[in-house]
């Protein structure tokens, strides 16, 4: 064998493995590269929403969206990061499990109560939760404003977290309810209390806007208009 073919030989054996085959989940190179190039994309358009306020959160919530099936835009409008985990809004999780082939039935739900089952679209199991306000004041979830302004939704979104981490942990892949996690952090007995957070919390109570999903739209008509440079 010649010394050319034996470098080119011990090179090939040396050469390190693409880190998506040693870690068979990770993005590729080109994946990683094209998820920035999309990261500093929206954030020049000035569409980031204010939880996604850095380009390494743009990237983690498109890598955490693309492992759920979700496209850019939908990653952008439906993941939020909740005191540094990532989340999903409320009303962006049944499409999630209609995505991932299951199915939700609603019963009965009001202020008091709130009932939902999830049905698996592979085997068919099942599992129902129902959740009353009795039992999330026993349990400490209602000592907040978010509980108090909007029990009906806390319910529901409690009760269908509650259920879909267990019966389709495939679906959503370990991402919580924004509005669920939201309710631990304003509890100040709880581990997951963050003063700051707890502060944007109320301020979206007290104006309204809490659990509003941001739209591309309306990005795009809150994006500061630059001045026209004056002639010299």
């Amino acid at each position: 064998m010649s010394e050319e073919k034996s470098i080119e030989v011990a090179e090939q054996k040396t050469s390190p493995a693409p880190v998506n085959q040693v870690f068979a989940k990770f993005p590729t190179k080109e994946e990683w590269e094209t998820m920035n190039i999309v990261a500093q994309t929206l954030k020049q358009g000035g569409v980031m929403p204010n939880s996604i306020d850095t380009l390494p959160k743009m990237v983690v919530a498109l890598q955490a969206g693309k492992e759920i099936g979700l496209s850019p835009i939908e990653s952008m409008n439906s993941l939020y990061f909740v005191n540094g985990k990532i989340a999903m809004y409320g009303e962006a999780v049944p499409n999630q499990l209609v995505r991932a082939g299951h199915r939700i039935k609603w019963g009965k739900c009001d202020e008091k109560q709130a009932e939902v089952t999830v049905i698996r679209g592979d085997t068919g199991d099942s599992m129902t939760t129902k959740l009353t306000m009795e039992q999330a004041e026993k349990r400490g979830y209602t000592k907040n404003n978010v509980w108090q302004r909007f029990p009906e939704n806390m319910l529901k979104w409690r009760a269908l977290s509650m259920t879909a981490k267990f019966i389709a942990p495939d679906a959503m892949k370990g991402i919580g309810i924004k509005e669920d996690l939201e309710g631990e952090i304003v509890v100040k007995e709880s581990r997951f209390h963050n003063e700051k957070e707890t502060k944007r919390i109320e301020t979206e109570v007290k104006d309204g806007t809490y659990g509003e999903r941001p739209s591309l739209d309306e990005a795009l008509q809150d994006e500061p208009k630059k001045k026209a440079p004056k002639n010299k």
